[in-house]
């Protein structure tokens, strides 16, 4: 099979995925969700196609409008080469799975105004720009915690909770905070 629009042909599982530069990895994590959110203007989704041959026939590719999409496509056109791309790629559908686990809540806060939108402490970026990915694409979230008491991003006092994360529950957060050390 080959793919006609050529520019990114990627193999890189998830256990291969490359580290990112903080400042790199933030940027792109940025990008994604202002592109996802629409706060940045993206091209539409539905324009880009991707054309897929055999020797018996030609698939053409089209995508739906849809935020993660809109994310995608920001990160693609930014990223020229395929094997960054497809790391970055790897390492943000990980982080959205795991932002949502009670035992990452200090550091992954919902905002306040009920968009749904999850603010990430830089150490969760730190962690995620440089953890190995399972072969199945995801982070060990033993691991992960381990990596965030030990970050050089701590906490601040208020963001810190009262019981020592990863050995048991953290004590829920009334009110998200947003700090200069949340994205």
């Amino acid at each position: 099979m080959r793919h006609r629009n050529g520019d990114f042909k990627s193999h890189t599982l998830p256990h291969q995925a490359i580290e990112f530069e903080l400042d790199d990895f933030s940027y792109h994590i940025d990008l994604a969700m202002a592109a996802g959110s629409m706060r940045t203007p993206v091209r539409n989704p539905e324009l880009n196609h991707v054309i897929i041959e055999d020797d018996d026939e030609v698939i053409d590719l089209s995508f739906r409008d849809h935020p993660m999409i809109r994310a995608v496509f920001a990160v693609k056109d930014s990223m020229k080469d395929s094997q960054r791309f497809s790391s970055f790629l790897w390492r943000f559908w990980a982080l959205m799975e795991l932002v949502n686990d009670k035992r990452l809540r200090p550091w992954c806060q919902p905002t306040a105004d009920g968009s749904g939108t999850i603010m990430m402490h830089t150490a969760v970026l730190d962690v995620g720009r440089r953890l190995r990915l399972s072969t199945r694409g995801s982070f060990d979230v033993i691991a992960f915690v381990k990596l965030l008491n030990q970050s050089p991003f701590p906490l601040t006092d208020e963001e810190a909770p009262s019981e020592q994360l990863g050995n048991s529950s953290p004590t829920p957060l009334d009110e998200p905070q947003t700090t200069p050390s949340m994205r």
